[in-house]
């Protein structure tokens, strides 16, 4: 089942507004995924970096959207560039995201 490959945590941020005048970021949750490189040609496809571009996958009713902001345990963050439904029968429903690590927010 792919769900065992899911032994990362993730937590999730969302933009929320303003207070006091500058932009909040909230914690929508927690999850777990399976992050892994992609590759060459799908990133070259999709216009993004390919050192800082992953795949990760996680489960179907993940609460994510294009722009969500996630941090593993390591403090790497990354940001949500593109989400696709993998609703096959069987035991491989996921959520593909397409996700770039944020140099930002980086440790160094």
């Amino acid at each position: 089942m792919i769900d065992n490959y899911f032994t990362t945590e993730f937590t999730n941020y969302r933009q929320g507004g303003y207070v006091n005048g500058l932009s909040s970021r909230n914690v929508v949750g927690t999850f777990k995924g399976h992050l892994q490189q992609p590759s060459a040609e799908l990133v070259e496809n999709l216009g993004m970096s390919f050192t800082g571009s992953y795949i990760l996958w996680c489960p179907l009713d993940t609460d994510v959207y294009v722009g969500d902001d996630l941090e593993d345990g390591d403090n790497n963050t990354y940001s949500i560039k593109s989400i696709n439904k993998r609703n096959y029968a069987g035991n491989s429903k996921h959520l593909e995201l397409f996700i770039e690590r944020n140099e930002k927010y980086a440790s160094v």
